[in-house]
């Protein structure tokens, strides 16, 4: 029998030493013009040398590479293809989402056993195949294919024979097509794209693992002779220049072709090619320009020029030095961009093609403990960010990447890391323009083997080519300020190799990796300039920021405040540390959003939605493979501080508030005198304007504008606010809040946006106080014989609890993580999370035309832990219609850091309508309620509601004085008013869902969603969110403590027609 030759050679995805075939070497994207005018625009269409090959392609699915045949490189093969595989796919888009295999989460194991470089049986391939007629404009010319990225392995088939592969899923791979295709014919093209290799081993990334094109695909043509590669390093000039600032720009310019090589014995024989280097606006007026340069040539005349050439000449390299005077310097506070162009120009003087790029001027250098920009040392408030759509993949558009751009600019976010690879192109064009400094990330990850795998000598040349590939990719984008080598790969000796690599090559940037620094924050660690862990305590990172044995490097935190569900607590302690501490330059929060994936046939509808909303699928719901998607991780992907539809989570305006632009310290309350800091380090105050509101008693007594001149940089200035005292007269409390605003619209918000929210309580003088407190009983006499006396629509049960709708900070709950989650384990092992009410005996007796009952009960809890004694004292039937609650529960010290210690009670569903004065707008919690203000805010329950993918606890708000809920339908239209009886320390939730319902839940569809029951908690305490999910967990001041916690309350049901609820409160809280 005869062997068949496979269409795939079995190389090129088992052998991890090859990374590539007949690839073109990497550059900067380069698109060719025929001029500088047409180069200008930027939008590669509009060259007559670029085509997109986007769109629907011809598919054949295999479940191997072995079963590819020859007849699916020409088109569609049904009888050879997989069962139930489309025969179109759309490119670019993961294939596991247009119904070919199936997407699959892990974060640290891989997604199938066996030792690298082992690639499992099943390992789902895909032939793409499009015909085209290659422009006959491009005769003469060289047609190159670009692959922008495809997962995990591409082969580049023309016309069924094979032109060579690439491997690395994040970054773009380039053939030239020229020896199998002719101008005016039509050729078909045909990629084979293997989801498993011997390199999937380096992309262990916490993401879902897809597969398919995820990138454009493209063609584009050029001359023979041709600019093969650009690289334009931007920075500042170290002196001031005499004219102004002045910018520097490091050229680098390779052209490959024939007039790289001459054959030239004369001296006066013909001219060589040259390339001209010019800076200017973007209106294009401009600034500076290099002139002509002569593009060197290998001289093959004779030995002696041959010898001459060897020593001195590196053919068709252009090397040169541009000072641009008169620039504004590129930050993220001001992205100042200013447009290069190059021009080839051959023998002849004539253009053979040209190419524009933008650029900014900026420096960056490390030293004394800072990472300094532009010599100032730039607080980060990153967030790290992976590509996710959740229809498409890693198939990201341009315009979904600046809608997560914009959001970030919104929310005070300055800079982003590119985690954990590197991004598509126009995510750092959008980050050039929008402002947002960048750490750029190989794609090398070997998490499921992160200790080994760089000591294994077969993947060396895989982890260095990364790095360096993204270097020269990447090189030219200002919003770049580090180049990290990967992440979670251990360390060894190919990390020093790329260190080495981009240092020589770039040395106008430091390079970063967190490796050395897992498990050491001390790591000597020279290979990166930046000490960059993940996920350290407080109390850790400032220890080292004052480490004597280490005075050149800040600390960063590549990673912190994970984002999971319900969480980023003590994220403003974080910024304490930060601002505070020399040495502490931010970091960056994990991460940017959840990687849900809408579930097929499974939507939910909301309370007050008016569409279904999509139910967020994550790891182990969809199913593939042998053993049903194992082994998965469960919700760990669903860790962003927005939903995968770009919904901001709550702890979104925490973000927004530690990176407010500007500062406010209080020096004198009383008469509103203040000092305000403007924290940026590039532009003054003249884009935005503060306006203020004095609140008293929750409501705003008075308004007004505060006129500041512009702060400058780093300035601050006094001012006071002028507020009317005699509004005080009356009052219980008494605040002003402070906001700042754009002043006018910008890409990432309206004129009005608010950036920035500061408040402040107002003494009130001891002697209205004390009057307040005399005239308090007379009041509530006279309040006594008012005639509204609504009938309560429903009796109130109060039920002491122990537990809440854990977070996933508590606990994840789900994949083989469950059994190590401490808390839970520990909650559950006491038997707190199901504690049972037992109510004890009731004593009733009279008291001042009311009843007093009082009883003793307990809480039983399920697991080891003794009961709880709760005492309970309840006033009703009173005349005036006030009811009092004050439950005391005593925890023995066996029963600190319990989730929660409060009350409950269930309301009907038409409770909907929620008021309440205290902390606001948004929900708070113990260590995350810096960005909420006091006031008096109305929602409705259902607004309450967030609907994160794993439910879990929310709509916490701290700073309870005093809370109405009212019925949305219904002729009576009844209201239930609770007030305080206390300090504010109270917390309360208004829910259409119990924890249990929460608890049980795994996706929202799980949820009832019928609005039947509104659950109103009033709690003593919460416990704090913590991020422990991934990370330190709640602070110890922020556990619940053992002893007495009382929770106590006043009661009156009232009617919304004819009373106002915070005047009915007023006669409580005096």
């Amino acid at each position: 029998m005869i062997a068949v030759e496979p269409v795939l050679r079995p190389e090129w995805w088992r052998d991890p030493e090859l990374t590539s075939w007949n690839r073109m070497p990497m550059s900067a994207p380069l698109v060719a013009f025929p001029d500088v005018r047409s180069a200008r625009s930027g939008d590669p269409s509009a060259s007559p040398w670029w085509r997109s090959l986007d769109g629907t392609w011809q598919f054949t699915g295999f479940a191997r590479p072995e079963d590819v045949t020859p007849q699916s490189l020409l088109g569609h093969d049904p009888d050879a293809a997989a069962p139930d595989t489309p025969d179109r796919m759309d490119v670019p888009g993961a294939w596991t989402l247009q119904g070919f295999s199936a997407p699959h989460y892990t974060n640290t194991l891989m997604p199938f056993s066996g030792e690298p470089p082992s690639v499992p049986e099943h390992n789902p391939t895909g032939v793409y195949v499009q015909r085209l007629t290659i422009p006959k404009e491009w005769k003469g010319r060289r047609t190159v294919l670009r692959v922008g990225a495809a997962e995990s392995v591409v082969v580049v088939f023309v016309d069924g024979v094979a032109v060579g592969s690439g491997t690395d899923s994040r970054l773009p791979n380039e053939f030239d097509l020229t020896p199998h295709v002719r101008a005016g014919r039509r050729s078909t093209i045909a990629l084979a794209v293997i989801r498993w290799s011997a390199q999937t081993w380096v992309e262990d990334q916490d993401q879902w693992w897809h597969g398919g094109l995820q990138r454009s695909v493209s063609l584009h043509s050029t001359a023979p002779d041709r600019l093969a590669r650009v690289e334009l390093v931007p920075g500042l000039e170290p002196s001031q220049h005499p004219t102004g600032r002045a910018g520097s720009l490091d050229i680098r310019v390779d052209v490959a072709g024939p007039v790289t090589s001459v054959s030239n014995d004369s001296l006066d024989g013909p001219p060589p090619a040259t390339v001209e280097v010019s800076v200017e606006t973007e209106r294009g007026r401009r600034l500076a320009t290099t002139g002509r340069l002569d593009v060197p040539a290998w001289n093959a005349a004779s030995e002696v020029t041959q010898l001459v050439s060897a020593m001195l000449v590196q053919p068709g390299s252009v090397r040169a030095r541009l000072v641009v005077p008169d620039i504004e310097a590129w930050s993220a506070e001001s992205p100042q961009r200013y447009r290069v162009t190059v021009v080839l120009r051959g023998p002849d003087g004539e253009v053979i093609e040209a190419t524009a790029q933008q650029t900014g001027f900026r420096s960056v250098e490390v030293r004394d403990r800072q990472l300094l920009i532009n010599g100032e040392p730039v607080m980060l408030h990153g967030v790290n960010h992976h590509e996710h759509d959740p229809d498409r993949g890693r198939a990201v558009t341009r315009e979904l990447t600046r809608t997560d751009l914009c959001l970030m600019k919104a929310h005070n976010l300055n800079a982003v890391r590119a985690s954990h690879y590197p991004h598509d192109e126009h995510f750092y064009d959008l980050c050039d323009e929008l402002g947002l400094y960048v750490v750029d990330e190989a794609n090398v990850e070997s998490h499921g083997r992160q200790d080994s795998l760089c000591h294994d000598p077969r993947y060396s040349r895989t982890m260095v080519e990364r790095v360096e590939r993204m270097v020269r990719r990447d090189l030219n984008h200002p919003s770049i300020v580090v180049w990290s080598l990967g992440n979670e790969s251990g360390y060894g000796a190919p990390h020093d190799a790329a260190a080495a690599f981009v240092r020589r090559h770039d040395p106008s940037r430091p390079v970063q990796y967190e490796g050395p620094f897992m498990f050491d924050l001390h790591a000597g660690a020279p290979v990166s300039d930046i000490v960059c862990p993940m996920y350290s305590p407080i109390e850790s990172i400032v220890e080292r920021a004052g480490w004597s044995g280490d005075d050149r490097r800040p600390l960063i935190l590549c990673e912190y405040s994970h984002a999971m569900g319900n969480s980023n607590g003590s994220l403003a302690d974080y910024w304490d540390a930060f601002r505070s501490t020399h040495g502490l330059q931010g970091g960056f929060i994990w991460e940017w959003l959840d990687h849900g994936i809408a579930l097929p046939g499974r939507s939910v509808t909301p309370v007050g939605a008016s569409q279904p909303e999509p139910v967020w699928g994550y790891g182990g719901d969809f199913g593939e493979g042998p053993d049903g998607e194992q082994p998965n991780d469960g919700n760990f992907i669903c860790d962003g501080l927005v939903s995968a539809d770009r919904v901001p989570h709550p702890a979104m305006a925490e973000v927004a508030h530690v990176g407010r632009p500007v500062h406010v310290e209080v020096r004198d309350a009383a008469r509103g005198r203040l000092r305000s800091t403007n924290v940026r380090h590039f532009v003054d105050t003249a884009d935005l304007r503060c306006s203020w509101e004095l609140l008293v008693d929750g409501a705003v007594a008075e308004r007004g504008d505060l006129d500041v001149a512009p702060i400058a940089p780093g300035g601050f200035a006094s001012v006071r606010v002028g507020f009317n005292r005699r509004l005080l007269s009356d009052a219980a409390e008494a605040f002003v809040t402070l906001h700042w605003h754009q002043r006018r619209a910008t890409p990432w918000a309206r004129a009005g946006h608010v950036v920035g929210t500061e408040q402040f309580s107002i003494p009130i003088e001891a002697e209205s106080v004390g009057t307040q407190s005399a005239e308090r009983s007379e009041r509530a006499r006279l309040a006594a014989g008012t005639a509204v006396r609504p009938e309560p629509p429903a009796e109130l049960l109060w039920e002491p609890t122990l537990s809440r709708a854990l977070t996933d900070n508590d606990a994840i709950q789900t994949s083989w993580m469950r059994p190590f989650a401490e808390r839970l384990s520990r909650w559950s092992e006491l038997g707190v999370l199901d504690a049972r009410w037992v109510p004890g005996p009731e004593r009733r007796r009279r008291q001042s035309g009311a009843h007093v009952v009082t009883s003793m009960g307990e809480l039983v809890p399920s697991g080891t832990a003794a009961p709880v004694s709760v005492h309970v004292r309840e006033l009703v039937g009173s005349d005036d219609g006030w009811g009092h609650v004050s439950v005391t529960l005593s925890l023995p010290p066996e029963l600190a850091d319990l989730p929660r210690v409060g009350v409950t009670s269930v309301l009907p569903g038409s409770f909907d309508r929620l008021e309440w004065y205290g902390d606001g707008p948004h929900e708070s919690y113990s260590d995350r309620r810096r960005s909420a203000v006091v006031g008096r805010w109305r929602s409705t329950v259902a607004e309450q509601y967030v609907p994160y993918a794993f439910p879990q606890e929310h709509g916490q708000h701290t700073g309870l004085r005093w809370l109405a809920l009212r019925e949305s339908s219904g002729s009576a239209r009844a209201g239930l008013l609770v007030v305080v009886d206390g300090d504010g320390s109270l917390g309360f939730s208004a829910r259409h869902h119990s924890d249990a319902d929460l608890f049980a839940a795994t996706h929202t569809d799980e949820l009832p969603h019928d609005g039947a029951l509104t659950y109103l908690s009033i709690d003593s305490g919460q416990r704090g969110l913590g991020t422990g999910s991934c990370g330190p967990d709640a602070l110890d001041r922020y556990h619940l403590s053992a002893g007495r916690h009382r929770i106590a309350f006043w009661l009156r049901w009232f009617d919304p027609r004819k009373e106002d609820p915070a005047v009915l409160a007023r006669l409580v809280l005096g």
